[in-house]
């Protein structure tokens, strides 16, 4: 599962290249904005409740035995529950576990490509292997992987409908 897991970035840059090589910029508007919706929904629900994922039940020995890909770095966790001013001094690693990140993209690449069907099966594949990932790999949870999926819905509705009303007022006189 873990190249899946790990194919996060070029799958977020795969909308980009396929609706600029075909000439589809009202689809790429609504990718973006989903992206942002939904990476933005997601940043304020795990700020909110910075949740530490399966690696506590792990002990911490065992830690770089396993080499969990996603783990959640306890440590920072710890830092960002305590009380007081935080400054991290180094790089914060994935912090976030509800939603799971990976599993909107898992959900929002095939839900922005499903017009190509050749690249949507495949897709389909991958993710399917990426969602699976997100729990195997020791990120998440199973609720992780559920709000992050409905993450990818939410963000793409709404981005449809404020591109659809900005369509909309554009054509106003």
């Amino acid at each position: 599962m873990r190249p899946a897991y790990d194919s996060i970035l070029p799958q977020t840059a795969l909308p980009l290249i396929v609706f600029a090589v075909a000439g589809r910029a009202d689809e790429l508007r609504v990718y973006l904005l989903a992206f942002a919706i939904a990476f933005t929904a997601t940043i304020v629900a795990s700020a909110l409740m910075p949740a530490a994922g399966p690696i506590v039940f792990v002990d911490r020995a065992d830690f770089n035995i396993l080499r969990f890909t996603g783990a959640t770095p306890l440590d920072h966790l710890f830092r960002l529950r305590a009380p007081g001013p935080l400054i991290m001094d180094d790089a914060p690693g994935g912090i976030a576990t509800f939603p799971s990140f990976h599993a909107t993209i898992a959900a929002l690449i095939p839900l922005t490509l499903r017009g190509f069907p050749r690249i949507f099966v495949l897709l389909l594949i991958l993710d399917a292997g990426m969602l699976a990932g997100t729990v195997t790999e020791g990120a998440h949870y199973f609720t992780d992987v559920v709000a992050g999926v409905g993450m990818a819905f939410f963000g793409h509705f709404a981005a449809r409908r404020l591109v659809a009303a900005e369509d909309r007022l554009a054509l106003m006189p």
